[in-house]
């Protein structure tokens, strides 16, 4: 086998799912707190301010909130349910994000697509969003996660 060869086995090799599983499930984890920092300020993955919540009848919402828990804010915070159920899960090709409870995923979706009548409050970021500076710290941490990957030590051998 030629130098060639080998060093495209081990890259390959370097990023079959059960090698690069821990890679994946810490930048998953640091997603995960991105996004609930997003929520804790109220804007969106690309940083822009969430729309206000709505207080006109019949819904009330930002009254019904304030009453609830202290504050107005669009923060996708009322319960803590949509945030404590917001599960990581490994699949062959990275992983995936969504609400465990199918009741709290499919209104917590409503926000993210700005469908069911809901306006627009996203928490996932999406590729146009990986150029915004609210982004940045997240795709630096891909990148020296990837780095640490490729960096551990192993040996190249070549026969021939």
């Amino acid at each position: 086998m030629d130098l060639g060869k080998v060093v495209k086995l081990d890259i390959e090799t370097r990023f079959k799912p059960h090698v690069i599983k821990e890679v994946y499930q810490s930048i998953a984890a640091e997603y995960q707190e991105s996004i609930q920092t997003n929520n804790r300020k109220s804007v969106d993955p690309d940083g822009a301010a969430r729309e206000e919540l709505s207080d006109r009848s019949p819904y009330f919402y930002a009254r019904t909130k304030m009453q609830m828990v202290g504050n107005d804010e669009p923060n996708l915070i009322l319960s803590g349910d949509a945030e404590s159920n917001l599960g990581i899960f490994n699949t062959d090709t990275g992983f995936e994000m969504y609400h465990t409870d199918a009741r709290i995923d499919k209104y917590m979706n409503y926000h993210e697509t700005g469908t069911g009548g809901m306006p627009q409050r996203r928490q996932f970021p999406t590729t146009q969003d990986s150029n915004q500076a609210n982004q940045s710290d997240n795709v630096r941490f891909v990148e020296k996660q990837l780095e640490i990957h490729l960096n551990k030590p192993r040996k190249i051998i070549v026969n021939g």
